[in-house]
Order: C-alpha cells, then sequence, then structure tokens
C-alpha cells in the first residue's frame, strides 16, 4: 500500500484539550476516575473517567446547542484540521470517518429510552453532520457504529481511499462519552472493573492490562480526531508529518458472545497478517506493539497469545497506554495512533506495564526505557469478534 501521511491531530480527553494534555496526561498519570453520577448510574456506585467540559471552547450557536457527543467529536476534528493547516478548499476531495460503539451496544440491544429521549444516541451521526457543515467537510461520510475496532478501521479504511487515489485526504476519529445504557452492557458481561463495587479491594491501578488480577476496565469519555493525507501532497504543501501509516488489516469471525473474545484470536490473527502484507514488511522489522488490552481477563490473553505466535522469533516490545487513560471503546485505536505520533515526535519512552503476565517467545513487557523504534504495530481486538491492526511508520 502506498504510505499514507498523517498531519493533524485534535484530542479531547479526561485530561483536557489538545495533544499536549493527553501526552503530558499519559506521561505523568494524572488520570482521576470521578464518580458516576447517581441520577446516571441507578443500579450501584461506578467510576469513570469525565472530560472536564469548561475546557473547551464555545464555538458557533450550532456547536453550542449540540449534545456532547457530537461536541466533543466536533471539536476534536476541527483541532485536527487547524492542527494541519489544511485548506478544505471545495470540500470535495476530503472524506470523513467517524466511528463509536454508541449505536450497536446501545441502541440495537439494551436501548435506554430515557438515554435516547436527549437525542445524544439515537441521533450519533450528528457529528458528522456538525463537522460538515462548520468545516466544509464534503466528501464521503461514513459513521461507523459496531464495537471497539471502529476507529482503528476507520482509519485503515481512510488510509485505503487515500493510497488508492479516490480522495486527497480523510478527517478520520472517533467519538465516546458516558451514557447509562452503555454502561450497564459492560457491566452486565462484567468487562468493566468492580473495584469501585462491594468486591474485596484489590491494589495497583484500577485497570491493569495483561495483569494477573485484572478483572476488567473503568471506562473513558474521548475524542481523537486524525487528518489524512497524500504523501507526496503533503510533502509538497511543508506540511508537519507525525508518521505514516503503510499498512493495515481488518478481519471478522463469527462471534459465540456478543460481549466476548473467541479463544482462537483467529480475527487479530488474519487483521495482522494483512497489515503486514499490505505494507510489505516483515514481522523482524517490528519494533513495537501498541496492543488493546484493557484489563479483560479473557481478551488481554487471546490478544497476547496472538502476538506471541506472529513474533515468536522477533524481539519486538509490547506496550499500551490505556491503565493511564481509560477505555475510551470506540475511539481508542484513535488514541492509539495518536500516542504512537506524539511518541516518534517527542522521542518518548514507551508506557510501563506493570504485574505483566507470562509472556512467550521474543516479546518483552515495556518496563518505560526503550524507545519506540522506527514501526509501530497497532493492534485491536473487539468483543463482538471484529478487529483491526495498522502499521506505522516513521517519516
Amino acid at each position: 500500500m502506498k504510505s499514507v501521511a498523517i498531519t493533524g491531530m485534535g484530542v479531547v480527553s479526561p485530561f483536557g484539550y489538545g495533544p499536549d494534555a493527553l501526552w503530558h496526561g499519559v506521561e505523568t498519570n494524572s488520570i482521576s476516575f470521578s464518580p458516576i453520577p447517581d441520577a446516571e448510574y441507578k443500579h450501584g456506585p461506578g467510576l469513570y473517567g469525565a472530560i472536564p467540559c469548561n475546557a473547551l471552547p464555545k464555538g458557533s450557536a450550532v456547536v453550542t446547542r449540540a449534545n456532547d457527543f457530537a461536541k466533543f467529536g466536533y471539536w476534536a476534528a476541527h483541532a485536527a484540521l487547524r492542527d494541519a493547516r489544511y485548506r478544505v478548499g471545495d470540500g470535495y476531495q476530503c472524506a470523513l470517518i467517524s466511528g463509536s460503539t454508541i449505536g450497536y451496544s446501545v441502541v440495537n440491544q439494551f436501548g435506554d429510552m430515557l438515554d435516547m429521549s436527549r437525542a445524544q444516541y439515537m441521533y450519533h451521526s450528528a457529528v458528522n453532520g456538525i463537522i460538515s457543515i462548520e468545516d466544509r467537510i464534503l466528501g464521503m461520510q461514513i459513521m461507523l457504529c459496531s464495537q471497539e475496532s471502529v476507529s482503528t478501521q476507520g482509519i485503515g479504511l481512510a488510509s485505503q481511499l487515500i493510497a488508492s487515489g479516490k480522495y486527497q485526504a480523510a478527517l478520520v476519529g472517533g467519538v465516546e462519552i458516558y451514557s447509562r445504557a452503555l454502561h450497564a452492557c459492560y457491566s452486565t458481561a462484567r468487562k468493566v472493573s468492580p473495584l469501585d463495587s462491594d468486591e474485596p479491594p484489590t491494589e495497583g491501578p484500577a485497570m491493569r492490562p495483561w495483569g494477573e488480577t485484572r478483572n476488567g476496565f473503568v471506562f473513558s469519555e474521548g475524542a481523537c480526531y486524525l487528518l489524512l493525507e497524500d504523501f507526496e501532497l503533503a510533502k509538497a504543501r511543508g506540511a508537519r508529518i507525525y508518521g505514516l501509516i503503510a499498512g493495515w488489516g481488518t478481519s471478522q469471525e463469527p462471534a459465540r458472545d456478543g460481549y466476548e473474545i473467541n479463544e482462537g484470536g483467529a480475527c487479530l490473527s488474519e487483521s495482522i497478517d494483512q497489515a503486514l502484507a499490505s505494507a510489505n514488511i516483515d514481522a523482524n522489522q517490528v519494533n513495537t506493539v501498541f496492543a488493546s488490552a484493557n484489563g479483560s481477563v479473557r481478551k488481554d490473553a487471546v490478544e497476547l497469545r496472538v502476538l506471541s505466535e506472529k513474533f515468536a522469533e522477533a524481539p519486538v516490545m509490547v506496550t499500551g497506554f490505556k491503565h493511564l487513560l481509560g477505555e475510551t471503546l470506540g475511539a481508542s485505536g484513535a488514541f492509539s495512533v495518536a500516542l504512537a505520533c506524539l511518541s516518534f515526535e517527542r522521542s518518548g519512552r514507551l508506557p510501563v506495564v506493570r504485574d505483566g503476565a507470562t509472556i512467550q517467545g521474543a516479546l518483552k513487557f515495556s518496563s518505560g526505557g526503550e524507545p519506540v523504534g522506527d514501526t509501530i504495530l497497532i493492534t485491536d481486538l473487539g468483543y463482538r469478534g471484529d478487529s483491526a491492526a495498522l502499521l506505522l511508520r516513521r517519516n
């Protein structure tokens, strides 16, 4: 696949507004999970990573009157365009792709009429409408509503549209906000960490990817968008290039349980194979894997086993950031790409993996002192049997 440049990023996270706030929050491990308001969570106490709304700009009347879902997505997308200094022109040469778990998980399976009556979830595609109206993005528009790997799939799809010459650029990312129905979905399926419940307390962070005592994730709100451009066109206009998307892959297998991972991990294995093939590189050329492990008992184990098989002889470093940010679900793939690009640009060290499980083959967990390298594989394994993988290269 022809390499595609990442030239802009916009971030709204529990750490604040912008990539600098995200980078500082992850580097200093300063996440502070907040109690879920009693009015929002009827079944018992809970914690989540809330976005500080007072950190956002005001915007036009259209943006100000939008629901939080559309508002967070718009400000992240708008910031990505400004960061890239991209001239939209007539708007038809730029595609727009957004992803979220809100849709499949909430409306189709556990519809909550109180949630939907506030128009935050039934009209989740409104985020694309506001972005296109305010910033004149008039090309193809897609709203992906599935589960956790949607923004990773969206970024891969956008890069393919650009590499094939169909579009010069694409604005792509993901959005998640707290929803009582969404939280209930994952709580019922025992994916949410019960550290805030009556179960005996455990030591360590709330989320412990690969840890022997892991017991689920803590949800965080977030929106992250990237501007992707044709590499040659980006160079010609003198754009700052954070990194290059060299390849991607996605796969799905029938899920026996909509909220559990199949033991075989065949979909992730196929996604990685596709990403390596489309980038025309071997496994031993990968330096680092940003994995999607989030503290779920089976998910983390299956993902680690697949990586161990793929990199049995390649000295690859494995890391992740969700214990530092929280689980942003459909936006997590975009956050992974943003953090990988910031690591390239700022020569950052990899997040530390504490209390890691026994690891096989040549893989190693990051201890915090290793350089990120020049080639990063981002893996995203969803609960519904879908997965995606992206290969990033330093420019």
